[in-house]
């Protein structure tokens, strides 16, 4: 009788175990299309303006550790090597900035959120923050930290600038009255200075070459020219400060100090606008 009874509570309890295991992720180890869940891009709030964002397609995984206040990613991208009925993932790196090494990761969604966990055998790995931590595990060493992600309606254009490159460069842009907007196309080289005329639907375009760049206490220094200028007359000394959502301009005009506020813009720079000089 007490054989029976031990007998009884030991089916229990691994009836009981398999149901907590089965249920922790709620993956169907049956879908041969188990990935097709999980594609689309996600993103996690790691702090102050920073966010880990994850891109996942039929047969890449991009991560993107993105800085708010430099409006930068260090992106690490990987091709799917292997996807297992359980959710594991076999990473290889696609790029030499990613690294040489293919990783492992957990990826199970839950209804309407991402399950992420790091399962890289390797004695390091890259976070998931975007630093270089040791692979393992909370104390009793067999659990791998899990991490939430959300559904994002992020556009991923606005991730693809690598950090290392200034933060300034892009299109920015100010409306000066209903009837001008003022824009900044800035490059390494050089900065248009556009204004959009709104009565005759064309742009004025002023090319300053940049002489250098110097990086400052929160802020970055230029000094440019107008594009053609032998004589130097037109030298002229740039602060930029950055901030999450506007690009603060400082300089001198007629021995004053003036300061404009600019935000991203959409402008397309990438063709030949309509100029006023031709009508």
């Amino acid at each position: 009788m007490n054989f029976l009874k031990v007998q009884s509570l030991t089916s229990f309890c691994i009836v009981t175990t398999l149901a907590v295991l089965l249920s922790c992720d709620a993956i169907d180890v049956t879908d041969p299309n188990f990935n097709d869940q999980n594609i689309g891009v996600w993103e996690d709030w790691t702090g102050g303006n920073n966010y880990t964002y994850i891109e996942i397609t039929s047969s890449e995984v991009t991560f993107y550790y993105y800085n708010g206040v430099y409006r930068c990613s260090e992106i690490k991208r990987y091709a799917i090597q292997d996807i297992q009925a359980n959710g594991v993932y076999t990473l290889q790196p696609i790029n030499e900035s990613t690294g040489n090494e293919s990783i492992t990761m957990g990826f199970s969604r839950n209804d309407r959120w991402l399950h992420v966990r790091d399962l890289s055998l390797s004695e390091s790995s890259t976070d998931l923050e975007g630093g270089t931590s040791q692979a393992g595990s909370s104390e009793d060493g067999n659990e791998v930290e899990t991490q939430i992600f959300n559904a994002s309606v992020k556009n991923m254009d606005e991730l693809e600038a690598p950090c290392g490159t200034y933060p300034f460069l892009g299109v920015w842009e100010q409306e000066l009255s209903d009837e001008v907007t003022g824009y900044l196309h800035i490059t390494e080289e050089m900065i248009e200075v556009i204004a959009y005329l709104v009565p005759q639907s064309c742009y004025n375009v002023v090319k300053l070459d940049i002489e250098s760049i110097t990086e400052v206490q929160q802020a970055y220094e230029l000094v440019v020219q107008e594009e053609g200028d032998i004589t130097g007359e037109t030298i002229e000394q740039l602060e930029f400060f950055i901030f999450p959502d506007y690009l603060l301009l400082k300089r001198i005009e007629n021995g004053f100090a003036v300061t404009e506020t600019y935000i991203p813009s959409n402008l397309d720079v990438s063709g030949e606008l309509s100029s006023c000089s031709n009508r």
